[in-house]
């Protein structure tokens, strides 16, 4: 059987479809409210310092690169979103999304353009 492009056997088909949200326990349910949180919060950090980034680096002169920065982040932060919960574990999300978010703002910061 092929769900959304992917081949599974029957037995995991039904246990995907006979699974109940109440079965969830407790540590997967903060798991889930956590993951969001920090795939919102981390997600806006990261685009907002790539959109500073972007405008100190990419040579597009006046409006249009503000234009360009903010379409690339609204295309970026729901891939963000959907990939911090394709990361195992919450500890690796946040080490990724924080390390991202330091590179992006350093290098951001550090362009000779600010200081001037």
């Amino acid at each position: 059987m092929k769900v959304c492009g992917t081949n599974i056997d029957e037995g995991t088909a039904l246990h995907l479809a006979s699974m109940d949200m109440k079965k969830l326990s407790f540590s997967d349910r903060m798991d889930i409210a956590l993951r969001t949180i920090v795939a919102t919060a981390g997600g806006y950090a990261f685009v907002s310092l790539l959109s500073v980034a972007m405008t100190f680096y990419l040579p597009i002169p006046g409006i249009s690169i503000i234009s360009l920065s903010l379409i690339i982040s609204i295309l970026l932060w729901p891939i963000i979103f959907i990939m911090s919960f394709l990361i195992p574990s919450l500890r690796s999300l946040l080490i990724i999304l924080l390390a991202s978010c330091m590179i992006v703002g350093i290098g951001a910061f550090l362009h000779p353009g600010l200081s001037s």
